[in-house]
């Protein structure tokens, strides 16, 4: 069964999905997501405890990239990519 999701697109679906109801510190990263993509899955850690287990949410924003790779921090644009480049890469 899959979370309510809110659809983050431009133009296209990227695939950017915010689960859950925004709070706290999660709010800042949907808009700053909506900000990014008006010039790229987010989910709310307290809502979906099985999902925070799974991928070790022990600090928030925390993004986790092809379920692979993940960093944990409000990063900078510069930075996002350089962590993005070192999973596709």
């Amino acid at each position: 069964m899959m979370p309510p999701a809110t659809v983050i697109q431009s133009n296209t679906d990227i695939g950017l999905r915010y689960y859950g109801i925004p709070s706290g510190y999660e709010f800042s990263t949907l808009i700053n997501s909506i900000t990014i993509v008006g010039k790229g899955t987010v989910i709310e850690a307290n809502e979906f405890p099985e999902l925070s287990r799974e991928f070790n949410v022990m600090a928030v924003p925390k993004t986790v990239i092809n379920k692979r790779h993940s960093f944990e921090g409000a990063f900078r644009e510069e930075r996002f990519f350089e962590e993005l480049i070192k999973e596709i890469s």
